[in-house]
């Protein structure tokens, strides 16, 4: 279902009109912002994600972001035994912040970081036989690069380190490695 979602976003993107690369002294500067991503996690997995941003400066950007990670149970054969690592879905909502750093006027290499609550839905599996769903508090921190097609349209890649820690009792701290590309609309 994301990947239809994001392919509609991407086809409704492509097909608005744009106005001329080149800016000159009467063009506004595009301000708002609207991210669509999609990857995979180093380890396995894979996530999705959507922001919408407000840009106060060329330089530095704020935006609410929605995000989905799904990293599979992970069982491995060991002589004598087994180890296992439960996975699960942590979908999150957060703020974040991008720090830009204009190449020209096409490429923008940046650095992120953020914060938010989500829920976490551990996968369930003959080894972790009982269903439970945590509450997360999430920050993340990353970089990446956005490459400028149009001054609509942009392209960009990133990688991130999301740290999320379970409000429960017992404090779990996992951690997360998205490789991520997507799409940004600039208007």
């Amino acid at each position: 279902m994301p990947v239809r979602l994001a392919g509609t976003v991407l086809t409704l993107l492509l097909l608005t009109p744009v106005t001329s690369f080149a800016q000159g002294s009467s063009a506004r500067p595009a301000r708002f912002n609207v991210d669509v991503g999609l990857g995979a996690h180093l380890n396995g997995g894979d996530a999705e994600s959507a922001s919408f941003g407000y840009g106060l400066f060329r330089r530095l950007t704020l935006l609410v972001n929605v995000e989905r990670n799904h990293v599979p149970t992970q069982v491995r054969t060991e002589a004598g035994g087994y180890s296992a690592e439960r996975g699960g879905t942590l979908t999150f909502l957060s703020g974040e912040a991008r720090f830009f750093i204009p190449i020209g006027d096409r490429v923008s290499p940046y650095a992120f970081a953020g914060m938010g609550v989500g829920h976490n839905r551990l996968n369930v599996s003959d080894v972790f036989p009982d269903p439970r769903t945590t509450t997360e508090d999430v920050s993340y921190f990353g970089g990446g690069v956005r490459v400028a097609l149009n001054r609509s349209i942009a392209v960009f890649g990133d990688v991130k380190v999301i740290l999320s820690v379970n409000r429960g009792g017992d404090g779990d701290l996992s951690a997360m490695v998205p490789l991520r590309g997507g799409l940004t609309w600039r208007f």
